[in-house]
């Protein structure tokens, strides 16, 4: 959750530093940085989706 956070806050200052001289450049920062985190956030998903998928099959539960 650290990364994300340090993640979001260094691109979010990038963007406002380089917007003052090349707005087009911070929105590409800007969409960029919600990519990431975005990949992120999914990776984490998928990693607890397979942990739930696992508990299932553990206890014999029908995931389908």
């Amino acid at each position: 959750m650290f990364k994300v956070v340090a993640i979001g806050v260094t691109g979010a200052i990038l963007a406002v530093t380089i917007r003052q001289h090349k707005p087009e450049l911070a929105a590409l920062v800007s969409i960029t940085t919600g990519l990431v985190i975005l990949a992120m956030v999914l990776n984490e998903a998928l990693g607890l989706v397979d942990k739930l998928v696992a508990l299932a099959e553990r206890f014999s539960i029908d995931t389908e």
